[in-house]
């Protein structure tokens, strides 16, 4: 219990599976406990008042109390191990529930906005009273509390639902306030506003579900790698000893904490292959023990000296000289009785407006005029990472 407090309380984070799953839960749980409590207050306090737009509100928080029972079953079914239909896991599960909650904000949305309108057109008198002063702050109070442990704890615990969720009563603080607003408004000078501050803030609402939709939706769909962690994994890598270089870098996200990347490692061709398959061997291990990453390695051996390690230097920057994020590797030289085969792999970034045979006709050009004799084959690969960084 101490540890789930510090994550919720101190922001620290959990890198332990069974423990995010059992934070998961407990934030589900109260969530709908609170969601479950502020409905049934606010019914009483739109029969009181006769409001549409606290009836509205209080249907809200009812609809709220569904999506996070959705969230706990998504959750729990996240935290399922892979089997042998689901070998990567069932951690995905967790973006599917944060868009089913995103796809009930739009529906509420819509449902507010309705009433909304109807209020407009067929205006309804509605009755101010203390217990309904009352009833909204404390709902204001409790979305407030509810918006900051759920924001914090999605951060710490990575999870795009807990996130959604903060986002969804940030909104619901919004909505009351709207309609705590109006209520007032109308006690003090007679103008019902309530349909119209029932309407716009349903707008409001409807446009934050576009924005989680495309949030949770974005990693099911393959978005690219975040920068910053490409850079750390890069960083990571270098770190280890006799270590040249990396590139082509692939990244899948299987879900929170259910991570599985591959990476090109560059190592001194005239290294020991044994020495070389140890250190791979410990790179991988780390990656997977601390950082929860299922790191697959390829070696790539890389001539150091010679011939080859000069007209690498070279080639590296005709590369740059295409783009400032263009790279080149897997570079050999095949000699032969008839020519002299140049062969390497180009990483041509995604901000390159040059077509794969320009590029390569460019490389041609260049590296002819170092030699004449040379024969040049370039594979020009796409990056599935920041070219800067890999």
């Amino acid at each position: 219990m101490r540890e789930l407090l510090n994550v919720i309380f101190k922001g620290k984070s959990c890198s332990n599976a069974n423990m995010r799953l059992k934070m998961g839960s407990l934030c589900g749980w109260v969530n709908a406990g609170f969601n479950l409590l502020l409905f049934l207050i606010k019914i009483f306090a739109a029969v009181i008042s006769g409001s549409v737009s606290v009836a509205a509100d209080a249907l809200n928080n009812l609809s709220d109390m569904s999506s996070c029972v959705v969230g706990l079953v998504g959750f729990r079914f996240a935290g399922r191990g892979a089997d042998a239909e689901h070998p990567y896991g069932h951690a995905r599960a967790e973006y599917l529930s944060a868009t089913a909650v995103a796809v009930l904000i739009i529906l509420i949305g819509f449902e507010l906005l309705k009433s909304g309108i109807e209020q407009i057109i067929s205006p309804t008198e509605v009755v101010f009273s203390p217990v309904v002063a009352v009833v909204l702050s404390i709902s204001v109070a409790v979305k407030l509390l509810m918006c900051i442990y759920n924001k914090r704890a999605g951060k710490t615990l990575s999870s795009e639902l807990l996130t959604a969720t903060a986002d969804d009563a940030r909104n619901d603080v919004l909505t009351t306030l709207g309609v705590f607003a109006g209520i007032i408004i109308g006690a003090i000078w007679g103008i019902n506003l309530d349909g119209i501050i029932a309407s716009l803030v349903s707008l409001f609402i409807l446009a934050s579900g576009a924005e989680l939709i495309k949030s949770t939706i974005d990693p099911l769909l393959g978005a690219a790698p975040d920068p910053h962690e490409v850079e750390r994994i890069r960083e990571k890598i270098m770190s280890y000893p006799s270590v040249i270089g990396t590139h082509d870098l692939m990244i899948h996200d299987y879900g929170p904490m259910r991570t599985f990347a591959s990476v090109h490692v560059e190592m001194p061709a005239e290294m020991a292959a044994v020495e070389s398959h140890d250190i791979i061997d410990t790179i991988e291990r780390d990656f997977a023990e601390n950082d929860n990453i299922y790191m697959t390695i390829h070696l790539d051996p890389v001539v150091t000296g010679g011939e080859t390690a000069h007209l690498r230097d070279k080639i590296t920057q005709i590369a740059k000289d295409i783009h400032p994020d263009c790279t080149i590797h897997d570079l050999r030289i095949v000699t032969s009785a008839s020519e002299v085969k140049i062969i390497f792999d180009c990483v041509k970034p995604g901000e390159c407006n040059l077509t794969d045979d320009t590029v390569k006709d460019i490389f041609a050009f260049e590296i002819k005029k170092i030699n004449p004799c040379y024969s040049v084959k370039v594979t020009v690969d796409s990056s599935f990472a920041p070219a800067q960084h890999f």
